[in-house]
This record gives structure tokens, C-alpha cells and sequence, in this order.
């Protein structure tokens, strides 16, 4: 069995001892019979924590793809339905979304989008 006593230095100079680490050796348990036991606990402690690492890098990942999508407007359920390079096409859209979102307070972004596509391809009447 080893102990360790940990000790950190104060701003002052002195000294503060920490909590002592005990460890007790492998080979206590393999004299009282229970290698093989340690062995199993301590294969199944490492599984554990790979798994548990393994959900925090996933969830980061999904985390950081979540806030790309967000970032870039790629949030929507239905996939961008204006050519990528038509930019004055989906500025007069987005504006007229806006204008649908001031009388629509409840509709949702794709929604608000549908409309205003909707309104910009449909020829006016009044206007020819």
C-alpha cells in the first residue's frame, strides 16, 4: 500500500497538505485471491469511461453541427428552394417574409418562406 500526501504552496510561501491518495497494490489483491476480480473491475471501469468519453465527443460534434447549420440558415426542414446564386431574388423573398411575419406573428420561418416564394412567382393581377 502507498500513500501519497499532495501539498500545494499558498501565496504566502508556506505550505497547505492536501488530501492524502491511497493505493493499495495489485498484488494484495492476488495474495487474498481476488486478481482475477481486480482484472474484471478494472476492464470494466476503463469500458465505462471510453464510453462516457465517446457520448461527450459525439455530443460535441452534434453541439458544433447544430450551431454550423444555425450560423449558415441551413436550420430549415425543407432544403433552400431559391438558386444559390440568384442573391437579389432571395433578398426581395426575405423582405417580403418579413413583411408575412409582421400579420403571421405564429408562422414558422418555412412557412413565412413558402408564402413569400408563393407571392413572388405568382404574377399580380392588378399589375398585368
Amino acid at each position: 500500500m502507498t500513500i501519497a500526501q499532495p501539498r500545494k504552496r499558498l501565496p504566502d510561501g508556506s505550505w497547505k497538505g492536501l488530501a492524502a491518495v491511497k493505493a493499495i497494490s495489485r498484488h494484495l489483491f492476488g495474495l487474498f485471491g481476488l486478481g482475477g476480480m481486480l482484472k474484471r473491475e478494472r476492464t470494466k471501469a476503463s469500458r465505462r469511461l471510453a464510453k462516457k468519453s465517446k457520448n461527450r465527443e459525439t455530443a460535441g460534434q452534434s453541439r458544433l453541427a447544430l450551431i454550423l447549420k444555425a450560423l449558415t440558415g441551413k436550420l430549415s426542414s425543407k432544403p433552400n428552394r431559391t438558386p444559390p446564386g440568384d442573391l437579389e431574388y432571395r433578398r426581395r423573398r426575405d423582405i417580403k417574409a418579413l413583411e408575412l411575419k409582421q400579420a403571421h406573428l405564429h408562422w414558422t420561418r418555412d412557412q413565412l418562406i413558402e408564402e413569400a416564394e408563393r407571392m413572388l412567382l405568382t404574377p399580380d393581377p392588378c399589375h398585368g
